[in-house]
């Protein structure tokens, strides 16, 4: 994911309440009791405007999603198989994106899916400006996982709880800011943070190049720079809109050059 890329999914991200969501479920392929934790995950990101299932009602696997439907307000969309080898919820699903991409126009895509035949899709609607948050198994075909911004298996969807107390909306997951420490120290080492000064945007690319699935709400933070002010090792210098980052050396006395320009 380039820097603009990161910068723009970060900001929308601390400023959820004016980003738009739209839901997308490949309804066949998604187990219906997960649909609380969708509408959950798909909040944390923005103002859901949709929450939609493609799939065939009529089958067994699909037969779970009308109280799921009721319950939070689901659209479906019913689409009986044709013939052997053809999904018409998968096109129906492709063109109701395309539809959106031209019309309404979301900061946010969640797609439901583990099939490798929406990796086309997900960069399409990357390449539009917006953000592709894949939800599926935990076999989704790589070429899924790479083509979205960022990828949660079913598992790691459903360890999503909402913390008491906390603003409506905001999703904290279960796994403490300093299980992260070693994963973001590593990338400031590689971005030679122990040096100088580096864009936040490009700490979160580095972080995404070296794990596709890395989410600062996995360790309690809704945005990277809330899980960099949370370890102790990690400077974070608040003086821009867009901070900088670098390593927290006990001491800068020239073992290490403080080279204070930013970059």
């Amino acid at each position: 994911m380039a820097g603009k890329e990161w910068l723009d999914y970060f900001s929308r991200t601390t400023s959820s309440r004016n980003a738009r969501c739209a839901v997308l479920v490949d309804g066949d392929n998604v187990p219906p009791r997960l649909t609380g934790a969708l509408v959950r995950y798909a909040s944390s990101l923005g103002r859901v405007t949709s929450i939609e299932v493609f799939a065939n009602f009529a089958s067994s696997h699909a037969a779970g999603w009308s109280a799921q439907m009721k319950e939070h307000g689901v659209i479906g969309f019913q689409h009986y198989r044709t013939s052997n080898g053809k999904n018409a919820a998968d096109t129906s699903l492709i063109v109701r994106a395309m539809d959106l991409i031209h019309t309404e126009r979301p900061d946010h895509y969640v797609l439901i899916s583990s099939d490798s035949d929406f990796s086309a899709l997900a960069h399409r609607i990357r390449r539009s400006g917006a953000t592709v948050h894949g939800v599926g198994h935990a076999s989704a075909a790589a070429s899924l996982r790479a083509s979205c911004s960022s990828f949660l298996t079913f598992d790691e969807l459903s360890s999503l709880i909402l913390s008491t107390g906390a603003a409506a909306g905001t999703d904290v997951w279960k796994r403490p800011p300093s299980d992260a420490e070693d994963r973001v120290l590593n990338a400031l080492v590689r971005l030679g943070a122990a040096r100088q000064w580096v864009d936040i945007s490009k700490l979160g690319q580095e972080l995404r190049e070296a794990s596709p699935t890395f989410d600062p709400r996995f360790y309690g933070s809704r945005s990277l720079r809330e899980l960099c002010d949370a370890i102790d090792s990690v400077e974070v210098d608040r003086e821009e809109a867009n901070p900088k980052v670098r390593i927290a050396l006990p001491s800068r006395n020239g073992s290490v050059p403080d080279q204070t320009t930013k970059s």
